[in-house]
């Protein structure tokens, strides 16, 4: 597709996106926060006993992307995307409202999917791995996202958000599913090479705590 009509194409679909039921919204919304909170695990696990902070980052951003390329392929619903449903605003297909409404549901069924998985991995084991130590790391990554300053956080978001949108974008421009892979993923893991910070992801590590060695 050209990138006329991966405007068309997605201004349409946000038309689709705003129009859904809040139930259907806030179901797709729970998988999107899933599959992407799965990304961070298992960025996380990749990462965690690498010391050398440009080669964790390199393995992070290698592995974390699918998420996206899932959430891509199997239609579900993620705020980071859906911003671009001002693109169907500014073409007439939907109202700010109802583009409000898409945003409230999607990003609190992102946060439930993200705490799902969160609590699923610390109470669970999955953070038992080294003995603790994917737990140290996740609960560090977490200590130090909190500690940032509001407007680093909020600029370091915004760089994020800009490629995560260009990742649907690129997504959206092939037409078969190895295309549409690669368009999701090499966006996000240029975020992740970089730190920027994605939303959704920063939901998951909320609710680590360390557990027994095992």
């Amino acid at each position: 597709y050209t990138p006329a009509e991966i405007t068309q194409n997605y201004a349409k679909a946000g038309k689709v996106k705003a129009e859904k039921s809040a139930a259907k919204l806030f179901l797709m919304a729970i998988l999107a926060g899933l599959f992407i909170a799965f990304g961070a695990a298992v960025s996380n696990t990749g990462a965690h006993s690498i010391s050398d902070v440009s080669t964790a980052r390199i393995i992070s951003g290698l592995l974390f992307p699918f998420g996206l390329g899932m959430v891509m392929l199997l239609g579900a619903e993620l705020f980071t995307g859906n911003t671009m449903i001002s693109i169907s605003v500014l073409n007439g297909d939907t109202t700010p409202g109802m583009m409000l409404r898409n945003w409230t549901i999607v990003y609190l069924g992102n946060f439930v999917g993200a705490i799902l998985l969160a609590a699923g991995c610390a109470w669970f084991g999955q953070l038992n791995y080294s003995s603790g130590g994917l737990a140290a790391f996740t609960i560090k990554n977490a200590a130090a996202k909190c500690d940032m300053s509001f407007m680093n956080a909020v600029v370091m978001g915004v760089f994020c958000n800009i490629l995560g949108c260009a990742g649907v974008l690129c997504s959206l421009s092939a037409k078969e599913t190895p295309g549409r892979i690669l368009g999701a993923c090499i966006p996000g893991a240029f975020f992740v090479f970089c730190g920027f910070e994605p939303w959704v992801a920063k939901m998951y590590p909320s609710l680590t705590h360390t557990p027994e060695p095992t």
